[in-house]
């Protein structure tokens, strides 16, 4: 199914080649403390996207752009929704934070990184990390992503 004119220009038409499922993981820490974000394909070949990730966050949202409730696996709170939820994600909003190689003496992080939702309904944005009050300086990248096909049947 097709929701969007544009959606032919992504597809190849073939559902397993190699890129169809890739998995996106965080790797480390490394030698300075940082992970690295990682793809790795079907074929269990890694590639390293992005260096010196100290946060990586995922906010499963419904048609109305609220977020899901929390998941109850015991593992990992804030990735993985409910599998009762699975059907309503209509979006998944990402939150990466990212810091410098090098540090800056002159600088210190003591900033509290938070993504833009509620999801435990205390009205606080839910907390992504909390610097450590070191040297390096940090970004905070936030995208929203559509899922594609969802929900059309």
């Amino acid at each position: 199914l097709v929701d969007e004119a544009d959606e032919a220009l992504f597809s190849d038409g073939e559902l397993d080649d190699n890129y169809e499922d890739v998995i996106f993981t965080l790797q480390g820490p490394n030698a300075n403390g940082s992970f690295d974000l990682q793809q790795i394909d079907l074929n269990g070949a890694s590639d390293t996207i992005i260096e010196n990730v100290d946060g990586l966050n995922f906010v499963y949202l419904d048609k109305n752009g609220a977020p899901l409730a929390r998941p109850v696996d015991g593992k990992n709170v804030s990735t993985v929704p409910p599998v009762a939820n699975l059907a309503r994600i209509r979006s998944v909003e990402i939150c990466l934070v990212v810091r410098t190689t090098n540090e800056d003496y002159t600088h210190t992080d003591r900033r509290v990184y938070r993504n833009n939702q509620d999801s435990d309904g205390d009205g606080a944005h839910d907390i992504i990390m909390v610097a450590p009050g070191d040297n390096f300086h940090r970004h905070l990248l936030t995208a929203r992503v559509k899922c594609r096909n969802l929900g059309l049947r």
